[in-house]
């Protein structure tokens, strides 16, 4: 969904793979079937608390910081 006007934009599921800080998403199913058997690679790392993830999801860039909640 988009935050301004709530429309689905699309949902995907499979299997992920963490082979040191490269962090592997392989699409199995998918609401845009052109993403289906594709292979999305990411770098991640954790410092302290946060998680950060970057990468490539087809021609957008993607970085991502997450926090743990205490």
């Amino acid at each position: 969904m988009t935050a301004d006007n709530q429309q689905f934009l699309r949902a995907a599921a499979g299997r992920i793979e963490l082979k040191g800080n490269l962090y592997l998403e392989h699409v199995e199913y998918c609401s845009v079937p052109a993403q289906v058997e594709k292979t999305h690679r990411f770098e991640v790392r954790v410092e302290g608390d946060k998680y950060y993830q970057t990468g490539m999801l087809d021609d957008i860039k993607l970085e991502e910081v997450w926090q743990r909640v205490k």
